[in-house]
């Protein structure tokens, strides 16, 4: 699905990063090592790397993985891609951090991967990551995401997740922002936002 989806003309979202990631890259210090996961075509990956990051980025897709080595190779970019599926990832190294715009996954694998990707953060890690809550379907927001409630996220739901973890929640909100990322996601929207720092 995500290889037609990748194969369009242009960015489906963008190449511009994510803005909640974008913000909170002063957590994240200087000649850090970044895991990008379900990256997609690599507007994240591209640029964390483009202001100095060690940076991999990971996805299902090998189109998305592909348009993301041709824009680094055009910027002079070193980024180390793996092409799977998330739930065949065991992390073979540690990052300082780990970061995921609009990765929606469903039970169990969702809290396979969080859990293998709090594991794979260095001590005094972040996790920064941006989701579509289920008031994104409920309440008709225009702008994008999957059409399956069970794909979608809630507060109270991710929460346990982390209950037993040695992990701070720094943030873990549903918030109503506007999204400007590509031709997929235009417009009003109902995201999580999650900022997790590793203990």
């Amino acid at each position: 699905m995500w290889n037609e989806k990748f194969s369009k003309e242009g960015f489906m979202y963008g190449i511009e990063p994510n803005v909640h990631i974008k913000s909170h890259l002063h957590l994240i210090p200087e000649n850090s090592k970044i895991l990008c996961l379900a990256e997609g075509e690599g507007r994240n990956a591209v640029y964390l790397a483009s202001i100095g990051y060690e940076v991999e980025a990971l996805d299902a897709s090998s189109v998305g993985l592909d348009k993301l080595q041709t824009r680094a190779k055009e910027k002079d970019l070193t980024i180390k891609t793996h092409l799977m599926d998330l739930n065949d990832w065991q992390a073979e190294d540690e990052y300082d951090a780990i970061v995921a715009s609009f990765m929606h996954l469903p039970e169990p694998l969702r809290t396979k991967t969080f859990k293998r990707a709090i594991k794979a953060l260095k001590r005094d890690g972040h996790m920064i990551m941006e989701f579509f809550s289920k008031d994104q379907m409920l309440g008709e927001f225009p702008s994008g995401g999957p059409k399956d409630l069970d794909l979608l996220y809630d507060v109270e739901s991710l929460r346990p997740i982390f209950r037993d973890e040695m992990v701070e929640l720094l943030q873990l909100a549903q918030v109503e922002d506007v999204l400007d990322e590509g031709w997929g996601h235009q417009g009003p929207a109902s995201l999580i936002r999650l900022v997790l720092h590793k203990k």
